[in-house]
């Protein structure tokens, strides 16, 4: 009865981790990264082009992603896969949680984790934050079983298979693995000697050596956007992963009360290895990549780290799981549930990230047949043009004329600027939209290569409309009458 019992939790936590992470998929306009993804995907060609040479990051989802967008083109669609491999991630929290905590913490984590406003804002976008989250809980979930002397091929090739395969996902997947074999050498030495844990410790270690040479040789400068981490961004960092609001202050309390209580009593039958384990996942991760941000070059920002939110959870569900009496536990609960649903809604009624949709049916609302449109980022003209297909406009309406002289996506190499097919704009069009994106990072040299962008068409044309939209700003030049001689 107790097992019915369980597995019954286990589909409702299922049934509500997909719910909320398919909640309102489509109603926010793609944004810059997620276009990105799509330009890499869209054929086997492209996959082959980037990937390999400009973004190996990610590449395992870029893969699977490459076959999921044969069903549509849709936002809900092409942000379908992401949100299936959030909703996986509950029940699995809830396993990993219970191994370590029992199987109420394993319900309030997972709880937690499901109603985590930072966790599903990442989980439905387009990218691989969701499938590295999968891959590290389950190479977590596979490693408690080895050091439980679970012998099992499948255990031990399913454990292997995710944490190798994680960094592919996202390469911060290399920091919670890392955090993961030095709880294990702190707290559990004698069960590191185990056979099937050092092989898959001598497996795992080559594996991701490999993996950072492969990702070394592949730098292009993808984070050079990123400014250098202050004091107060760390503080920002772990409101982010609460939740936001004020939960950061609870969960704080939470796992106080779960790792006094754990010292207390000995964390049961697994003595300390919770109390090392679980920390060490956020903390080590966090910290490294901080320390490595202000000492050799900027390369953190608070959803790298969202391989972090999973332990978060579950600290805080120990806590909650050892509150007596239960009255107060469940008061406890429902506050911490009704400030993460108020975050949650947040996310879901917030503005897009970036409004290329809004920005492009604005455009669309007054374009005349025979205007052209320049965009200062190739990515921006993908956006463009993959809303004009969603929106189904005219084909031909706008004639988009490429200003930069490649379709050169990430960090240090920005968009080349070809300001001669500026120059002979004026013979050929008699109105020119102008659309800028990501033009203000100063880091990236960017802003004069906008103003001069700017300036070389007020040479020409006067500008008649000025919007600006949320990450997008759109300019309609029109052509002055050309001097009498």
């Amino acid at each position: 009865m107790r097992a019915l019992s369980q597995r019954r939790v286990l589909v409702l936590e299922a049934a509500l981790g997909a719910t909320l992470a398919f909640a309102w998929l489509g109603g926010k306009s793609l944004w810059f990264d997620e276009i990105t993804t799509l330009i890499f995907t869209r054929s086997w060609a492209s996959l082959r082009h980037y990937v390999p040479r400009i973004e190996p990051n990610m590449s395992l989802y870029y893969v699977l992603l490459h076959f999921w967008v044969k069903l549509g083109e849709h936002e809900i669609v092409v942000r379908g896969l992401s949100a299936l491999f959030g909703a996986a991630c509950v029940p699995l929290t809830h396993a990993v949680a219970a191994r370590l905590f029992g199987s109420r913490a394993g319900w309030l984590a997972a709880l937690l984790l499901a109603t985590n406003a930072f966790f599903l804002k990442y989980v439905q976008q387009a990218r691989g934050y969701s499938l590295v989250l999968l891959l590290t809980l389950g190479a977590a979930y596979g490693l408690l079983l080895l050091l439980d002397g679970v012998r099992s091929w499948r255990v031990w090739c399913g454990t292997v298979l995710a944490a190798v395969l994680a960094p592919f996902a996202h390469l911060y997947a290399v920091l919670v693995l890392i955090a993961f074999g030095l709880a294990v050498l702190v707290a559990r030495p004698r069960d590191a000697l185990r056979v099937p844990v050092l092989w898959a410790g001598a497996v795992i270690g080559g594996a991701l050596i490999g993996t950072l040479l492969l990702f070394m040789n592949a730098d292009t400068g993808q984070v050079s956007w990123l400014a250098p981490p202050r004091v107060r961004d760390v503080a920002e960092t772990f409101r982010l992963l609460a939740g936001g609001g004020r939960l950061l202050w609870l969960y704080a309390l939470l796992g106080g009360v779960a790792l006094c209580g754990a010292a207390r009593k000995g964390a049961g039958r697994q003595g300390a290895w919770p109390l090392v384990f679980v920390p060490a996942w956020f903390l080590f991760p966090i910290g490294a990549a901080f320390v490595y941000s202000v000492l050799v070059s900027p390369a953190v920002t608070a959803r790298y780290l969202l391989v972090c939110v999973p332990p978060f959870a579950m600290l805080a569900g120990a806590g909650l799981a050892r509150i007596r009496p239960r009255m107060l536990r469940v008061a406890v609960l429902l506050l911490a549930l009704g400030m993460g649903g108020r975050e949650v809604l947040r996310h879901y009624r917030g503005p897009s990230k970036e409004q290329w949709r809004e920005a492009t049916q604005y455009v669309l609302s007054d374009a005349r047949p025979g205007d052209a449109m320049l965009c200062y980022l190739y990515v921006g003209q993908e956006a463009v043009e993959y809303y004009m297909r969603r929106l189904r406009a005219e084909p031909g309406l706008i004639e988009m004329v490429p200003f930069a002289a490649g379709p050169e996506l990430c960090g240090a190499h920005p968009d080349k600027p070809d300001f001669q097919k500026v120059a002979a704009l004026y013979r050929h069009y008699e109105r020119v939209w102008l659309v800028l994106s990501h033009h203000t990072l100063a880091q990236m040299g960017r802003p004069p290569i906008a103003a001069a962008l700017r300036q070389s068409l007020a040479a020409r044309y006067a500008l008649s409309a000025d919007r600006t939209f949320r990450g997008v700003h759109v300019l309609r030049y029109e052509r002055r009458p050309a001097p009498e001689n």
